[in-house]
């Protein structure tokens, strides 16, 4: 059985509220439950949350949250990561309600919403970019990042999605591109989260380089990072290998936040 506590506010920027759907076992155990974040899909500019996309991990007692974020259409950024960055911050504030452990979060997406979750793991809280948002001591690092079809690096992905995102061309936004791409804050400064990387080798919308590319900046960081390359494109999720996509998350997140 689950419980979903749906359309939590966690942020508000003007007329703009920004929520999130927390889905849990029910009934929730004695003991406080790790989380794990979903962050959603959607080139940055289309999609939401959807608590559903969790029930395999609470089947497996986790306690889980599906963010919404500022999309593209509605701010550039840095919005989207300040707003990743405030949910994980907010959901910490609120462990004893939720029935969580804060010393063992975790953060999964898929295409954007894995570059936004790889962008949270590499850039932690003290030197990501942008200001709103920013959670002192640690309140926005997380212990478990999964980044499933990520773009790593925005100046070479190069679709009709990145202007829009950073407010012009990745080539006349240089700064800015290199701010919203994961490598750009490898090998950092302190110890980084293990990764989790998931990518299909005949993906075209964000092909394979990215997820070698961060891959081995990651392993020259001194990351504990798995790579695994499957015979699929874009849309891991909605392909063949849906399945063995979860069951990688599932045992990627038991491995790091659940006790040995």
């Amino acid at each position: 059985m689950t419980e979903l506590i749906p359309d939590v506010v966690y942020a508000a920027h003007g007329g703009l509220s920004l929520a999130l759907d927390v889905l849990r076992p029910d009934p929730p155990p004695a003991a406080p439950m790790p989380l794990v974040v979903e962050i959603h899909p959607g080139a940055w500019m289309f999609g939401g949350k959807h608590a559903e996309r969790n029930r395999f991990l609470v089947a497996r007692g986790f306690c889980t949250a599906s963010i919404d974020y500022r999309l593209s259409t509605q701010a550039r950024f840095p919005a989207q990561i300040e707003d990743a960055r405030a949910a994980v911050q907010f959901l910490r504030s609120r462990a004893e309600e939720f029935g969580i452990d804060p010393a063992r979060v975790g953060v999964w997406g898929e295409s954007s919403g894995g570059h936004l979750a790889a962008l949270l793991g590499a850039s932690g809280d003290g030197n990501a970019p942008g200001s709103h948002g920013r959670a002192p001591g640690g309140l926005a690092t997380v212990q478990a990042v999964a980044a499933v079809s990520a773009p790593a690096d925005l100046a070479l992905l190069g679709n009709e999605y990145v202007p829009p995102l950073l407010g012009g061309p990745a080539e006349e936004r240089e700064e800015l591109a290199a701010q919203a791409s994961p490598l750009s804050y490898l090998p950092g400064t302190g110890p980084l989260p293990p990764f989790l990387i998931i990518h299909g080798d005949s993906d075209t919308q964000v092909p394979p380089d990215h997820a070698d590319l961060l891959d081995s900046a990651l392993r020259e960081a001194g990351a504990d990072v798995e790579y695994i390359s499957l015979p699929e494109g874009h849309n891991l999720l909605g392909s063949a290998s849906a399945e063995t996509v979860r069951s990688h998350l599932a045992r990627f997140f038991t491995r790091h936040l659940t006790p040995a």
